[in-house]
């Protein structure tokens, strides 16, 4: 009887964890509109003067999106930014939002995609008020 009555919880816990996990026990893929993101985008302009982003990698890890992000500073070298890793439910609306805190101030990037071009929106706001605020806007295509 006490056999009986461990295999019958155990069935019923399998059946709850299976439940609970979207009905087959497997993650579900992310959305159409989560993969558009996943790659490696490049600046699709020369860098101009100021801060340019000029990379930008994506991938999906799991449920989470990694953001790997390059700038170049008025024409000096090319220095990682860093990365930045967000739950993948975040770009489902089409829309990332990430924020850079650093020794100068707090960046705050919004990621979307406009005709098949990744369109970065950086809002610096320096800890110094002696220094400008301003916003950029980066378009990127994907290379891969």
């Amino acid at each position: 009887m006490k056999r009986l009555l461990s295999i019958f919880i155990l069935v019923f816990l399998v059946s709850l964890l299976i439940g609970c996990s979207g009905g087959n026990g497997i993650i579900p893929p992310p959305s159409q509109e989560v993969e558009k993101f996943v790659g490696l985008w490049v600046n699709e302009k020369p860098i101009g003067p100021g801060i340019n982003i000029t990379k930008c990698e994506i991938n999906l890890v799991g449920k989470k999106l990694t953001i790997d992000t390059w700038v170049k500073i008025s024409g000096t070298n090319e220095n990682y930014l860093g990365q930045k890793m967000v739950d993948s439910k975040e770009a489902e609306d089409g829309v990332i939002e990430i924020t850079w805190l650093d020794d100068l101030g707090v960046t705050q990037d919004e990621l979307s995609l406009v005709s098949n071009k990744l369109k970065i929106r950086s809002t610096f706001t320096p800890y110094n008020p002696d220094w400008n605020a301003g916003t950029t806007i980066d378009y990127l295509i994907k290379t891969s």
